[in-house]
């Protein structure tokens, strides 16, 4: 499942975070599927996450 979420991300040139234990270890398992996003979306994201962790 995080295979094609991040295959439809990259399709649509969009970055992904992700903040799933399981799909965050994945992605760092699979580099040259996941490719990492731009630091400061992965810090506004984990801003994010500290700020509102009832959203998630």
């Amino acid at each position: 499942m995080v295979r094609e979420f991040c295959t439809i991300a990259e399709r649509e040139g969009v970055a992904v975070v992700p903040l799933c234990p399981y799909a965050a270890r994945w992605a760092e398992r699979h580099p040259q599927e996941a490719p990492p996003a731009p630091a400061p979306l992965i810090a506004a994201a984990e801003a994010e996450l500290r700020n509102a962790p009832d959203r998630w």
